[in-house]
């Protein structure tokens, strides 16, 4: 059927009858590929809490200073959640640009980037509410499960089943029987982007950010918390004569 084949094209499926110069007296092989796609959703065990803290100055090292001097006040005070100091992965990045308004004016922004993994998240919301209190420039969350690579694992075997119903759904189209498995290709991507440390747009070089709100970027759903592991796989199965 015509507007059947005209379907399956646009949702990404294809019917391939491969045929690589076969030498004479011999069948090219036909088969059926598949891009198989699975979304499993899974209850986290971890909060990953990412809190940037900036600090502007003339200097590089002025703007180092102030970054630390947030940091330690931050970190001081996120012990009522039962954080320590060293629980804190920390990552330090400097930037040197013009300062808004006064393009002919350099100065130096110098971010800290708190990282903490979690195993109680119950005080999730109220972390943001004092990350928010203490101005930082931005605030991330987000779940991960004990063990992302079953987690996958899982994700991947969906991801194949759906390639092969999809297969199963070809084959009846073209009034031919499916056979085994013969390949398949993992296209599942990487993890998400890194994220850029936010500087201030409205700090002045000498770390004047008063007249500018933090910026929070609240990635994950602190109520209803799941961890979303995404897979997919291109896969080619036998066609039966």
């Amino acid at each position: 059927m015509k507007s059947s084949k005209i379907l399956l094209l646009a949702t990404g499926v294809a019917l391939f009858c491969l045929a690589p110069s076969p030498t004479l007296g011999q069948n090219p092989p036909r088969e059926i590929v598949t891009v198989g796609h699975a979304v499993l959703k899974s209850k986290p065990s971890i909060l990953v809490l990412e809190i940037a803290v900036t600090g502007a100055g003339p200097t590089a090292e002025d703007a180092r200073t102030r970054s630390a001097s947030k940091t330690e006040a931050l970190v001081s005070d996120f012990r009522r959640f039962g954080i320590k100091p060293d629980d804190w992965e920390r990552n330090l990045s400097v930037a040197r640009r013009p300062v808004p308004d006064e393009p002919k004016r350099i100065g130096f922004w110098a971010t800290t980037t708190l990282i903490a993994r979690l195993d109680d998240y119950a005080a999730g919301l109220e972390m943001f509410d004092r990350a928010t209190i203490m101005e930082v420039s931005s605030v991330h969350f987000r779940f991960e499960t004990s063990d992302p690579q079953a987690e996958y694992e899982k994700a991947l075997k969906r991801a194949l089943a759906d390639a092969r119903f999809k297969a199963e759904a070809l084959a009846a189209e073209g009034n031919v029987k499916l056979g085994t498995l013969v390949g398949c290709e993992e296209l599942s991507g990487s993890e998400g982007p890194v994220r850029q440390p936010v500087l201030p747009g409205e700090a002045d070089a000498h770390g004047n950010s008063d007249n500018e709100p933090p910026i929070h970027q609240q990635v994950a759903d602190l109520k209803t918390p799941a961890v979303t592991t995404v897979a997919e796989v291109r896969a080619r199965f036998a066609i039966i004569q």
